[in-house]
């Protein structure tokens, strides 16, 4: 699937605060609704991963047990997929254009041997 495509198909799923043509809330609350959503999610992503340490599991795509914590967090990465998709349509931009910003982005930092440090303005 490409993610323009995704990224489409997803608004059929949204409501609410998350659906970008619902009068339920501001823009700007949307927007803050959004973002909060996909740092839960980044949480939970993170719980599943630190419990996937904790109980020894190995990340083995070819083997990855049914309580695997690893092959869990693929749920998480989904549903982080799925709030940013609607984030970026709130902000009126595609995924394929943020990917290849971000893509350009970090080729021009790895080029100027910025890619590693802080700031954003590097």
């Amino acid at each position: 699937m490409e993610l323009n495509e995704y990224q489409r198909e997803s608004r059929e799923t949204a409501g609410g605060y998350a659906d970008f043509e619902s009068d339920v809330a501001t823009d700007e609350e949307k927007a803050m609704f959004l973002a909060l959503a996909i740092n839960g999610e980044a949480g939970e992503l993170a719980e599943k991963v630190k419990k996937g340490v904790r109980e020894g599991q190995t990340v083995d795509p070819q083997n990855f047990e049914a309580d695997n914590y690893f092959r869990e967090a693929e749920d998480e990465l989904g549903d982080i997929l799925w709030y940013m998709a609607q984030l970026a349509t709130l902000f009126d931009t595609w995924f394929d254009n943020i990917a290849e910003d971000n893509l350009a982005k970090l080729a021009d930092r790895d080029e100027r041997d910025e890619i590693f440090g802080d700031g954003d303005d590097r």
